[in-house]
């Protein structure tokens, strides 16, 4: 809660836009990663599978829009980053911030979770890295 807070007055968003990208964000990575080391992260990310729920449900509902659409019919990695990047355009995020949003978000599970294994995440979700600019 306190993350969406932050972040809702930062990027000039409502709490529940920044619980929908932070949702769709998690999603990307659990897409992608699955596992052990995520479920380690979801345990310590109280709420988080609440958000990842209203992110696909958001997403069912029509927020995605059309990129979401073009990214499930390119399919692998360019289908998610192009479905990343409709999830969080669906929030109110304008595409400068997006980048912005997701390092915040980042940083904030690194802080909860541990900069090792949020790294070891993110380094098998490369459409984070490459579309947003997650890690330098």
């Amino acid at each position: 809660q306190d993350f969406l807070k932050q972040a809702a007055s930062q990027f000039g968003i409502s709490e529940k836009e920044a619980g929908h990208a932070t949702g769709g964000v998690l999603n990307i990575l659990k897409e992608n990663t699955g596992g052990g080391s995520f479920k380690e992260l979801m345990g310590k990310l109280p709420g988080a599978k609440d958000l990842m729920n209203q992110a696909e449900k958001g997403k069912s509902d029509g927020l995605g829009g059309v990129l979401g659409s073009v990214g499930g019919l390119l399919g692998g990695k360019a289908g998610n980053a192009l479905s990343l990047a409709s999830i969080l355009d669906g929030t109110g995020l304008k595409m400068d911030q997006m980048g912005s949003f997701v390092s915040k978000l980042v940083d904030y599970m690194k802080g909860k979770a541990g900069g090792d294994l949020v790294d070891k995440l993110i380094g098998k979700a490369p459409e984070l890295k490459t579309l947003l600019g997650v890690l330098k």
